[in-house]
């Protein structure tokens, strides 16, 4: 018998971004929205998801340190998952409508500049438990307007490890 090496798990993140901070109004109307479409099956890739920081995780943890880094000192709303992609994957065909729908529906609101997107690939348990394992230097980074990004999940082209950063067509 063959013995495979442990993997750790696949991580999902997603910042939605301001420009600059919401207020009252606008910080209970994403709120809402967010219920709402995790409520209708819009975006059940987001049940599960956390905004802390999970320490006992050398991943979940370097994520949430680089999406706090990109948030910067603008107000914003970060899901991070640890385990969800064990049956959730943003390029399957059955989720890909579910991630569009989403993406057309959360960048409509005008209190959203931009989201982030990262998918993690699992790595070896034993990589990723290294005292200098540095998870960014495995991410790259892609910037594109929401058409172009919808156009690249419906070609199957969605990569692990790649922090999207996809932005409204117009302003």
């Amino acid at each position: 018998m063959v013995k495979r090496p442990k993997m750790t798990s696949t991580h999902l993140c997603l910042l939605l971004f301001v420009q600059n901070t919401w207020n009252h109004y606008e910080r209970h109307l994403i709120k809402t929205l967010n219920h709402k479409m995790l409520n209708s099956r819009q975006a059940s890739f987001l049940i599960g998801t956390t905004n802390l920081k999970n320490e006992s995780c050398v991943v979940c943890s370097q994520i949430f340190d680089s999406m706090i880094e990109i948030q910067g000192v603008n107000d914003g709303r970060l899901f991070k998952s640890h385990n969800i992609l064990d049956t959730f994957y943003i390029w399957d065909p059955d989720h890909r409508n579910e991630v569009i729908d989403f993406i057309n529906q959360i960048l409509t609101e005008k209190s959203i500049k931009k989201i982030y997107i990262l998918q993690v690939g699992s790595f070896k348990a034993t990589l990723a438990h290294l005292k200098n394992f540095n998870l960014n230097a495995s991410l790259t980074r892609q910037k594109y307007h929401k058409k172009e990004f919808i156009r690249l999940l419906t070609r199957d082209k969605f990569e692990n490890n790649v922090i999207y950063e996809i932005g409204k067509d117009s302003y």
